[in-house]
């Protein structure tokens, strides 16, 4: 692997984010069929890039029409085989057509690996500050859109695919000026234990993957700040922000056939805050 942590420098901050590593010589989703929610930007556009780059064939969604057709297009020139189509995973109807147009993308009425990514946070503060309004968009979003997809796209599970969530460190211990989305993320975290437990019988894996903070769009305002580097040094043991490469290559292990005895567990990523015995 050639990818190298990223050096904070003075006036310059941490530079891009670092996206993928292909250096690496992992082909284990050649023949298979992956899934992801939002998978444009960020976490979700690190874990496509990772898996097309181990062979799988992949359909992903966003909200935004250009976000699909440009990542869709990018990731072709590289000769990754990847389609996309527009999705408010909010809506149930549009992930319905959503997991309807990945199965016509595959030409087979199978799903090997599905990725539920989408989150939202609309406000920070207080969580009595928060609307009614607020708490039912970060719920719909962020918990409702991770039960729906998985009962959609049980005809196409079969035995041994596996199903992805991702949460966050902020699953463990919700906290302000975040709290609801913590809660939110507690709350994927038992989705994910409980489903496990419920399709375990029929061979299908799910499992839960939670980061820390990872320089994305989502997290600007932390390790963009004035203060990042300082910010950065008591973000865990490695005193470092995550980039999403750091979390595409765990959703990678996960979801194959490595981890094929793994199942109901959340995988905490960040850097060593947070980290438990």
């Amino acid at each position: 692997m050639t990818y190298r942590e990223p050096e904070y420098k003075e006036g310059r901050g941490w530079g891009e984010p670092v996206m993928s590593d292909p250096s690496h010589s992992c082909k284990r989703y050649n023949g298979k069929n992956v899934v992801v929610t939002a998978g444009t930007l960020g976490i979700g556009r690190a874990m496509v890039e990772r898996f097309c780059e181990e062979g799988a064939r992949v359909f992903l969604c966003s909200r935004k029409a250009p976000n699909v057709e440009q990542t869709v297009e990018e990731l072709r020139k590289k000769g990754y085989n990847v389609g996309g189509t527009t999705c408010n995973v909010g809506e149930s109807k549009e992930q319905e057509d959503f997991l309807r147009a990945a199965i016509d993308f595959f030409g087979e009425e199978r799903i090997d690996t599905l990725v539920s990514n989408a989150g939202v946070n609309p406000k920070a503060g207080p969580t009595n500050d928060m609307t009614e309004e607020i708490f039912d968009k970060i719920f719909n979003i962020n918990v409702k859109s991770y039960f729906v997809l998985v009962k959609l796209a049980m005809p196409y599970l079969k035995r041994g695919s596996s199903v992805l969530f991702v949460s966050s460190v902020g699953g463990f211990l919700p906290s302000p000026p975040l709290g609801l989305y913590g809660v939110s993320k507690t709350a994927v975290i038992a989705l994910g234990k409980v489903l496990a437990n419920e399709l375990g019988p029929m061979g299908i894996r799910v499992n839960t993957v939670c980061p820390g903070v990872v320089r994305t769009k989502m997290a600007g305002m932390l390790w963009k700040s004035e203060d990042a580097d300082g910010a950065a040094k008591k973000n865990g043991f490695l005193q470092r922000f995550g980039d999403p490469v750091d979390i595409s290559g765990i959703a990678a292990f996960l979801c194959s056939d490595d981890a094929s005895y793994m199942t109901g567990e959340s995988v905490l990523a960040s850097g060593g805050n947070m980290s438990r015995l």
